[in-house]
């Protein structure tokens, strides 16, 4: 896959190098690469297995807690829905400084390559503090995209008490049902954890 992808890369007009300003020497060029092939691996290894197991947890919850109680499930289903609306928001923002960290990690990586590389011409030439001032620079910006990324990451967890409001609706409608409409408070119980799971 990195030979095919590198292939593709070589069969691009040299204007499009001067339009990547992530890949706009050798060494960030396949600096690039390799983290897209990374990436690329990433995904097929485990982030579509995981898409997949969440997509049928989530039918299977809430199927599950149609077949319980359907009027519960009706009743707290918006509520679950205001578990994806933050995890949408913030997952989009976190995945826009994610690039943004790997680009200014690529930069960096590349000046540590290109340094280790060309050893004999850094030492000579006497540029070590040169060199590491440049990556001393380069991981800056990586270091305050990572603050911004730590504060994004949680304000997403403390969004998840959303989980105890939802709950909270679930036991005053669920008693309501139990009280009124005669349903059983285990079936009552099991519904709004399937629905809270499948929220989840």
């Amino acid at each position: 896959m990195r030979i095919e992808y590198l292939k593709s890369v070589l069969r691009q007009d040299v204007g499009y190098f001067d339009n990547q300003e992530a890949a706009s020497t050798t060494f960030q060029v396949i600096s690039t690469i390799s983290s897209a092939a990374h990436l690329i691996q990433d995904t097929i290894a485990e982030k579509i297995p995981n898409c997949l197991a969440q997509l049928s947890s989530f039918f299977i919850s809430l199927g599950v807690a149609f077949s319980l109680s359907w009027r519960l499930t009706v009743a707290a289903l918006p509520f679950s829905v205001l578990f994806i609306v933050p995890a949408l928001g913030f997952g989009r923002v976190l995945k826009d400084l994610g690039s943004k960290s790997n680009g200014a990690y690529g930069v960096a990586g590349g000046i540590a390559k290109q340094a280790i590389s060309s050893i004999r011409t850094v030492y000579s030439y006497v540029g070590e503090r040169q060199t590491l001032d440049r990556f001393s620079s380069a991981l800056q910006k990586s270091m305050e995209l990572g603050v911004k990324q730590g504060l994004i990451k949680g304000m997403l967890i403390g969004s998840m008490g959303m989980v105890y409001a939802n709950w909270a609706f679930q036991a005053w409608i669920g008693s309501i049902l139990i009280i009124e409409r005669g349903e059983q408070g285990g079936l009552i119980f099991a519904c709004g954890i399937c629905v809270i799971w499948g929220g989840l």
